[in-house]
């Protein structure tokens, strides 16, 4: 029995078709997966590659299990774009890693996130290998919007669609999954944009929850701060951030260490690829959470000043929300949140995170 099917929360269609489509050994070549994020496309993913990568199907025990969840095994890569879109010497590089043998695996499989941000000359590449790949290859497209997602490349997919959970759901599945409170359980989607997968993860961390912390703390001091006072919050989410990473750099090293005995210098070289990629998508992450708490500030605000207080999701900061939405009009809210949208965006180009964090905060407290 596949236990990593146990992970995805409230897709029962999504899990059936692709359950059934393992087990009667008809997987396709290549997926497309549309949703929202954290619905557990992702975990699909791991419980594709599990079911013919484990010796007993998915036991999540093992080694090859093991890695699967930590998302460390050569021959289970995400991918995503280096860049404002998927660039085509990016889509080349995957096309020649798809022809080679898997590294310890009989099969390899790509997550390739964000398949929107194929532009018509990085499809074109990518079109041929879509069609027609290594039979020990399958790719797992992800994307948020079907309608954005080239045709040309939607038709050559078979598309899986996961549903949008309401948040009474994720609340008490998040309650189940961790014994939190229903107070801890809206912090939690408020600190990691209800992210399901996510937000189990943030409470089950106490340096996650740590950080969420600190990233509220300087939001309320933020109005009031000068200059120095603004870089110094700027400094303290940075180490916060930073923890958590250097923990997983550690981890990576000992990984290599160990295996350097079993793999050649090409597979090395993969494995020290892929984990300076997952490093790269680990700090955006990170820094896309501490925006999330700010966001999930800023919308709080305004349902307060909108009369819409049950909406609330950070609950432990009600007070000071609604001191802030008696003196700030919902237009400067508004202002402050595209400000946040502004990150975002300067993260996904690769622009330093202190930069990023500083113009935020800089900007915040502007608009407050």
């Amino acid at each position: 029995m596949n236990k990593f099917w146990d992970d995805i929360i409230g897709q029962p269609d999504a899990v059936t078709q692709l359950k059934n489509a393992q087990e009667a050994g008809a997987l396709s070549h290549a997926y497309l997966f549309v949703g929202a994020q954290g619905l557990g496309k992702t975990n699909a993913a791991r419980a594709l590659a599990a079911g013919v990568m484990c010796k007993d199907g998915g036991c999540k025990t093992c080694a090859v299990c093991q890695r699967l969840e930590r998302d460390t095994h050569p021959d289970f890569s995400l991918i995503e774009p280096e860049g404002p879109q998927y660039f085509v010497d990016q889509i080349r590089t995957l096309i020649h890693d798809a022809t080679l043998r898997p590294v310890e695996a009989d099969h390899k499989f790509y997550v390739i996130y964000a398949a929107d941000l194929f532009n018509d000359s990085s499809a074109n590449a990518f079109l041929k290998t879509l069609e027609e790949p290594n039979p020990h290859v399958t790719f797992i497209l992800i994307a948020h919007n079907l309608q954005a997602v080239l045709p040309t490349i939607v038709s050559r997919c078979i598309v899986v669609r996961f549903k949008t959970l309401p948040q009474s759901v994720m609340v008490e599945q998040l309650r189940e999954a961790t014994a939190c409170s229903e107070e801890d359980a809206l912090i939690a989607l408020g600190a990691c944009g209800s992210v399901l997968a996510t937000a189990t993860r943030f409470l089950l961390s106490p340096q996650l929850r740590a950080t969420r912390n600190e990233t509220a703390r300087a939001f309320r001091v933020l109005k009031d701060a000068d200059d120095l006072e603004v870089l110094d919050l700027a400094t303290s989410l940075l180490v916060a951030i930073k923890g958590p990473l250097e923990e997983l750099s550690k981890n990576q090293e000992n990984e290599l260490k160990e295996r350097a005995e079993l793999l050649d210098s090409k597979a090395m070289k993969i494995l020290a690829d892929r984990n300076k990629r997952r490093m790269s998508a680990y700090e955006k992450q990170s820094i896309n959470e501490v925006l999330n708490v700010f966001q999930s500030l800023l919308r709080d605000t305004l349902c307060i000043s909108q009369g819409v207080s049950d909406l609330v999701l950070n609950i432990d900061e009600t007070i000071y929300l609604s001191e802030l939405s008696e003196t700030i009009e919902p237009a400067k809210v508004a202002d402050a949140l595209r400000i946040i949208d502004q990150a975002r965006s300067r993260v996904a180009l690769n622009i330093d995170t202190q930069l990023v964090l500083e113009t935020t905060l800089f900007g915040i407290r502007e608009v407050l």
